[in-house]
Formats: structure tokens, sequence, C-alpha cells
């Protein structure tokens, strides 16, 4: 199987300054989104954190030629950022979310931490691989009959940086001939939502005029937040 990536991350038409980062290494195929918290200082110092140090674990790992650990490299990122935390604002601290994916022997290794996403695209379905650590969530889980305040949806439960240890969720999905996994951070699922993304992509035979236009699209419908979406297909 043959894999095609892209990724980028824009700022969006309402945002002074880009918090998002991501990471695209075709090469390992290890792929991530990142969205700093925007309500605390230092979110694109942490952000960028997360994604250089998942970057550093893969190259230890090939240099050992032995596999990637996603929850390590969670928690040493997750560590760092609480000390980077302590040095900006030693109050409130600074946070990140990170969604990560290794491709590994037609698997899909994911690692997830907050309310960035995951979805597979595939020719006749799609599904989302990750579950938002959002107070939202908390509410459909043990209150699904009662209307969910606003600010819940983008009130994280869970994220690299903010104090205690870091669980993130692991999951493991196989990938087929035709498949497309799509990371994004919350700029894009809070304008555009998954039956679009789906459609988008079927529009598109390659990862860079996919994202390309999900992002476009975005910023067509107000571009409240950065941007940033990471497509890989499988082929």
């Amino acid at each position: 199987m043959k894999f095609e990536s892209y990724g980028h991350s824009d700022t969006g038409r309402r945002r002074a300054r880009n918090e998002d980062a991501l990471l695209v290494d075709p090469t390992h195929q290890l792929f991530a989104v990142a969205d700093g918290l925007g309500g605390l200082s230092g979110g694109n110092q942490a952000s960028i954190l997360a994604v250089t140090i998942l970057k550093a674990h893969q190259r230890q790992a090939s240099r050992a030629e032995g596999p990637l650990n996603l929850a390590q490299a969670f928690t040493d990122a997750h560590r760092a950022i609480q000390k980077l935390g302590f040095e900006i604002d030693p109050i409130r601290g600074v946070g990140t979310t990170l969604t990560a994916a290794h491709i590994h022997e037609d698997q899909i290794i994911l690692a997830h931490a907050g309310d960035s996403a995951a979805y597979l695209f595939r020719a006749k379905s799609w599904k989302k691989l990750t579950t938002d650590h959002t107070e939202a969530e908390q509410y459909r889980g043990f209150w699904p009959e009662k209307p969910i305040p606003p600010m819940a949806e983008h009130s994280l439960t869970r994220c690299l940086g903010q104090p205690g240890p870091m669980q993130p969720d692991l999951y493991n999905h196989p990938i087929e001939a035709g498949d497309c996994l799509f990371l994004c951070t919350d700029g894009i699922t809070r304008d555009i939502t998954p039956d679009e993304l789906y459609q988008w992509r079927h529009n598109h035979d390659n990862p860079h005029d996919f994202v390309k236009e999900v992002i476009k699209l975005g910023n067509r419908r107000g571009g409240g937040d950065n941007l940033t979406a990471v497509a890989i297909f499988a082929t």
C-alpha cells in the first residue's frame, strides 16, 4: 500500500496569531495536529513543543530500530509543556491538544488528548476515530436528555500541559486502499460537519487539494479559529 499526504495550517480570519501546529512526516508515516489553548498564554509555544517532542521520539525510535511509543511521547510532551507553563504563567500554565497517528503495517496507531480529531473516510462511509475530551461529551454521557451549554463544546477536560498526569486515548484501526485518514483541529469541525468533509474528500483525488479546499471553506464560513488539517490518502 502507498500513501500520499499533505497538511496545512491557516490563522483564520478572526485570530491575531496561529496557535496550531502540525507534523507531516511521510518517511516514517507519522502525522499530528495540535491546538494550543487560546485562553492561556503561550498556546503557540505549547503546540509547537508537543509536535517537536513527538518528532524527537520518532528519531529516537528510528535510531534504536524499535517501535514508536506514542503513549510515552505524550507523557514526555505533557511534562515539558507543564514546565513551559510554569515559566510562562505559574498560576494558569499553558496547554495544547494533540492528536497523533502513526501508520504501521496497515494499521493506524492513534494517540489523542483534547478536542482535535481523527476521521477515517472510506468509499461508502466515514467514522470518527477519536472522542473529544470536552465537557459537552461528559454531558452527553451522563445527561443525554439535557441541553448542552454552548461553552461546554470547547471546554476541555483533558489536554497536554495542565495539572495532573497524562493519559492519552490510544486506538488501533486498520487502513485499506482507498481510505483517507484526516486529522484536524476544532477550527475545522466547528464550521464544517463530518458529512460535509466526507463529501469534499470524494470531490478531490489528492490530499493537497482536499486540505486546501477544506481550509478555504472554513474561512468562507467565518474563519473564527485557526484551521489546521492533515490528510493521508491510501492507494
